[in-house]
């Protein structure tokens, strides 16, 4: 059985001083944090609530990366 990887994509936001998603697979996926690791830590925290509310497995994998400036 192969397990999905929901993929997240974090970007900087210079003017609001923060990191936020700026691309999701994961269905209403929508935060920002004041670090990239917090953003990390809510991602990995909100991520599988959204998942099984929509209806897809909420023990899948979800890799957030930094998107390149």
């Amino acid at each position: 059985m192969t397990c999905r990887v929901y993929k997240v994509a974090a970007a900087w936001d210079q003017e609001g001083h923060m990191w936020y998603v700026a691309d999701s697979d994961v269905p209403g996926l929508n935060t920002e944090a004041a670090t990239y690791d917090a953003l990390v830590d809510r991602v990995t925290a909100i991520a599988p609530d959204l998942l099984a509310l929509n209806g897809h497995d909420p023990g899948a994998k979800v890799s957030v990366t930094p998107l390149e400036s």
